[in-house]
């Protein structure tokens, strides 16, 4: 048997570090999309007032508003979720978007099951992590796998 297609099936293999933060980051969107209203509120409160806030003033800034808070977490949430994904799935946009669009809408679902509300705007605030990730994660991968043809091509010289 060659060479190549052992090569082949270990490259195709997921890294378990990867697929458990990714598996991981999405349980922990989910997850606090389970929370009732008070305890979501709660949570990004005491955030809100005990961090960011202080750091905000801190630097000389206003002060940030829980909403505002709520919608950035969204979309740094998503963010992180797609990139661990886009480097899961070797750099696929398009599967990377479609995953993270279905996801954010899942996401909004979930509330639905809890006294909280699904808002179709919030399904693409959660996109905009979606693409923010798929893109930073893109780049990465992008560098990363450039970097490693042009070190095999020079093996080969």
């Amino acid at each position: 048997m060659s060479a190549a297609p052992k090569n082949r099936r270990q490259s195709l293999r997921w890294s378990p570090w990867l697929l458990a933060a990714t598996v991981v980051t999405l349980l922990l969107i989910w997850g606090q999309s389970v929370l009732p209203v008070s305890g979501s509120a709660k949570e990004s409160g005491w955030l809100l007032h005990t961090v960011v806030n202080p750091a905000l003033r801190f630097l000389g800034f206003a002060e940030m508003r829980q909403t505002l808070l709520r919608k950035l977490a969204h979309v740094s949430e998503f963010a992180l979720f797609t990139f661990c994904l886009t480097l899961l799935l070797r750099g696929r946009v398009v599967q990377t978007l479609g995953i993270g669009f279905i996801a954010g809408a899942l996401d909004e679902s979930i509330q639905l099951f809890s006294d909280r509300s699904a808002e179709v705007r919030d399904i693409w605030i959660d996109f905009v992590g979606v693409v923010l990730g798929t893109l930073l994660g893109t780049l990465l991968w992008r560098l990363t796998h450039r970097q490693a043809k042009t070190d095999a091509h020079r093996k080969r010289k």
